[in-house]
């Protein structure tokens, strides 16, 4: 009776230890598997965008195989639970069929004893019914008389009923020992059933939380597989519209240098003109000079007068010319003091590696964002401010030019009328033609100058390609941003005296651009009004110089009046023209100050909304720390990204 209550003991037992001996070496090797990738995803080779989105792909393949093999790991052990569930059931009905089996046995036997007690009892009763029926004794002796038989009968009587009770006894005792020990077996069986429920129940349990674990870590994988994927596609198309915006400015300054180069190839073909007009003038000065007429010295001194203030006149030019060269280094300052303040917020950036991964990346993306709107500002700025001092240069280059034609047409005029020398006359024009190419040579100078600044441009925006490329090897060093915090605690007042000087330095250039900007439009309207008013005189002396011609003329030639009335006419027209273009100009650059205005004050506004939100933030995340529920881990962190965020 006791071998089979333990056998399904030691069964049940037996089939137990498999399923934990299993369940360690499991997890033990899924846990190693789990650090090793971790190990190996937190460790990644920095390297160019094409390597990393290949190292993405095969850390995800990983992890979708390491899920694979979880799940059917899972599935096994579902299996295995299936069959413990199965063994466990096929015990308790053998246990419940031997139990029964058992009852039934001892029933049976109780049964066979009680119809041997109550035939033995029929038996004591048959003979106590024969004694009665004979005589007890004898009445004539009163002496009980037995005879061996019965003596014999009566002996064999009492031992049988000994026997019987002593068989009876032990069998009672054997019954009640039994009975204890079916009931000490159903206890033990019960404790055990509870006990391996029990274990069932926390194995269950187990494999609920590793199940969740893994289902929360393929989620989790998958969202930053997205999210990863997201932000490569939206670098792409960052890439993308630079790459247009850098084709768009090509082009145009590709179109702008044709345009100047036509404008170069037009102003050589009038010089061209201009040296066989001189040619002819001097061929004219040479018969003049043979018809021997002679110039009143008045008219001498009025032109030396002339030709002392086109000396200032081109002194003057020389002047402005310095000032846009001056401005042109203050505009390359400000873009080197652009490219600083961009390589501080990347610093900023690699030093303020904390807080989570997402709200990181969105607040890097957000700042490398508003960088590349300031970029793009300055070096549009840097681009039209260069396109317009090539601009003014060209155009006081074709003014000069004008100028120079102007004083050759009067050097034609002079020359009708002068006895000057020849060898005089061809120095001056000599050392004209020599200013002439000096201006073309600085017109070049200005090019070339606006070359390298498309070249700085296109070198930012290869700068901003590689910040981009940075934000995407940040993105997988987040775990590293805890190191960082201590250092960026020591480092927040350095910080802070930083941000004010930049601060400073950014008034002090745009109180300097703004005096600039005055500057440049006093000096305009002043050489607006200067050129009108030295027009006006130029016109007049020009118009007595032709009345003085045509009165010298008017008796010899017919045809020289008509060509004097042409030159006239002409020059009325370049005086018209002159004045149109002037007016055009200083229209066009104050509208370009004002621009500029409104830039700078979009700029402030720009600063201030994103300061206010900033402080917004800051104290959000203040009212976090407030909960009572937040963690102390939670607290410190938010406490540390505040801080950032009010050095930012």
């Amino acid at each position: 009776m006791s071998s089979p209550s333990s056998s399904p003991a030691l069964s049940m037992a037996s089939t137990q230890s498999p399923a934990r001996g299993l369940k360690r070496p499991l997890a033990d090797s899924a846990t190693g598997e789990a650090n090793k990738r971790r190990m190996s995803a937190g460790s990644p080779a920095r390297s160019s965008p094409g390597m990393e989105d290949e190292s993405l792909r095969i850390s995800n393949e990983m992890l979708r195989s390491e899920n694979e093999t979880l799940k059917d790991k899972n599935a096994a052990l579902d299996r295995q639970l299936t069959q413990q569930k199965q063994r466990i059931r096929n015990l308790e009905e053998d246990l419940t069929r031997i139990y029964r089996r058992q009852k039934r046995e001892a029933e049976t036997r109780q049964q066979e004893h009680t119809k041997a007690l109550d035939a033995v009892r029929q038996q004591l009763e048959v003979v106590t019914m024969q004694l009665e029926d004979r005589p007890a004794f004898d009445p004539k002796t009163s002496v009980m008389t037995l005879t061996p038989e019965t003596r014999d009968q009566m002996d064999a009587f009492v031992a049988m009923c000994t026997d019987w009770q002593h068989q009876l006894t032990t069998m009672s005792t054997q019954l009640t020992e039994k009975v204890a020990k079916m009931e000490q077996d159903e206890v033990e069986a019960v404790v055990k059933d509870l006990m391996q429920k029990v274990d069932q129940d926390h194995e269950k349990q187990a494999l609920a939380a590793l199940q969740t674990r893994l289902d929360a870590q393929y989620n989790l994988m998958l969202q930053r597989e997205h999210e990863m994927l997201a932000f490569v596609a939206k670098i792409k198309a960052e890439r993308e519209e630079a790459e247009c915006f850098e084709t768009m400015e090509r082009s145009v300054l590709e179109d702008r240098v044709k345009e100047l180069e036509a404008r170069l190839t037009g102003a050589m073909e009038q010089e061209m003109a201009e040296r066989e007009q001189v040619t002819s003038l001097r061929k004219e000065l040479e018969r003049m000079h043979t018809e021997n007429h002679v110039l009143p010295k008045a008219d001498w001194l009025k032109r030396l007068s002339d030709e002392e203030h086109w000396k200032e006149q081109l002194d003057s030019l020389s002047v402005q010319c310095e000032a846009q060269s001056v401005q042109l280094t203050l505009l390359r300052e400000d873009l080197a003091g652009l490219q600083t303040e961009h390589e501080l917020v990347v610093t900023e950036l690699n030093e303020y590696k904390e807080g989570d991964a997402n709200a990181r990346a969105r607040q890097l993306q957000a700042r490398i964002d508003e960088l590349k709107l300031k970029l793009e500002e300055a070096t549009m700025n840097a681009v039209e401010q260069a396109a317009e001092v090539a601009e003014n240069a060209k155009q006081e280059a074709q003014e000069q030019i004008v100028a120079l034609q102007g004083e050759i047409e009067g050097l034609q005029n002079r020359i009708e009328v002068l006895t000057m020398n020849v060898s005089a006359k061809a120095k001056v024009i000599e050392d004209l033609q020599a200013e002439k190419r000096e201006l073309t040579e600085q017109v070049a100078l200005k090019t070339g100058e606006q070359e390298e600044m498309t070249r700085q441009v296109g070198k930012l925006n290869e700068q901003l390609d590689e910040q981009c490329a940075h934000v995407v090897n940040l993105s997988k060093e987040v775990r590293d941003l805890e190191v960082a915090k201590a250092s960026l605690l020591q480092q927040h007042s350095a910080k802070k005296s930083k941000q004010t000087k930049l601060e400073t330095e950014r008034g002090e250039r745009e109180a300097k651009l703004e005096e600039q900007l005055a500057e440049m439009q006093r000096k305009h309207q002043a050489l607006a009004q200067e050129k009108e008013e030295w027009l006006l005189t130029q016109a007049e002396l020009q118009v007595q110089l032709q009345a003085q011609s045509d009165d010298s003329v008017s008796v010899s030639d017919p045809s020289a009046m008509a060509d004097a009335e042409k030159r006239i006419s002409k020059l009325v027209e370049e005086k018209h023209l002159i004045q149109e273009f002037l007016r055009c100009y200083f229209e066009k650059a104050e509208s370009k100050c004002r621009e500029l205005i409104q830039q700078v004050a979009s700029l402030e506004t720009q600063q201030e909304t994103h300061r206010q939100q900033a402080r917004d933030s800051c104290q959000l995340l203040r009212m976090c720390t407030q909960v009572e529920t937040c963690d102390h881990t939670v607290r410190a962190s938010l406490l540390d990204v505040v801080t950032v965020l009010e050095t930012i």
